[in-house]
């Protein structure tokens, strides 16, 4: 089934007969543990203008709060269609969204866009799951995205974040002898310090 096009391996467990062949048949069970991730993926502005005017959100520099979810739909396919994924796609109800961003993302910022299925459980109509998307900005920080930052971070009590122009080196000392080290989601580094 490797080289069958997604939608096709979408629509096998619902055809009458060969929903019975082994790799095919969805019978239920645990989620597998399977990841997908695709790198470097970028967006085309003429389909994300589109998107935004389908969808009624204004044209800007930055992709709408949920146009992620449309870079990781292949993987989610990829996922649901794999012989080890015990419930068809086709036929499988969709129930919500939830969506958490920490900064806008740039129209030019290349992503790293992962899916997971997760947290399988009972639903009052058989089991529900959660299909997980991650994107996560290749780009480097910039002075720009720095004004983006300060509102998204949660730090620990007693933790600010700031940004300023050095007129001289820094040097950063611990707190009362210990380094205090911490990463937020973006993987920028903090350490605690008196200044």
């Amino acid at each position: 089934m490797a080289g069958l096009p997604v939608m096709v391996k979408a629509a096998l467990p619902v055809v009458p007969g060969v929903n019975l062949v082994p790799g095919v048949r969805k019978t239920g069970g645990d989620l597998p543990d399977d990841s997908r991730v695709r790198h470097e993926v970028e967006t085309d502005p003429s389909h994300v203008a589109s998107y935004a005017d389908l969808c009624g959100f204004p044209h800007k520099d930055t992709l709408p709060l949920p146009y992620p979810h449309l870079l990781a739909f292949g993987l989610h396919m990829e996922i649901m269609t794999a012989g080890s994924f015990p419930f068809p796609a086709i036929g499988t109800v969709h129930l919500e969204n939830s969506i958490t961003q920490h900064r806008p993302i740039g129209l030019d910022e290349p992503l790293t866009v992962t899916a997971r299925p997760a947290d399988l459980r009972p639903h009052p109509k058989g089991q529900v799951f959660d299909m997980q998307s991650y994107s996560v900005q290749e780009a480097p920080q910039t002075e720009a995205s720095l004004a983006y930052l300060a509102g998204s971070l949660a730090l620990p009590a007693g933790w600010s974040f700031q940004t300023r122009t050095l007129d001289a080196p820094l040097t950063v000392t611990a707190v009362g002898g210990m380094a205090t080290i911490i990463q937020d989601d973006l993987s920028n580094t903090y350490q605690l310090s008196q200044q």
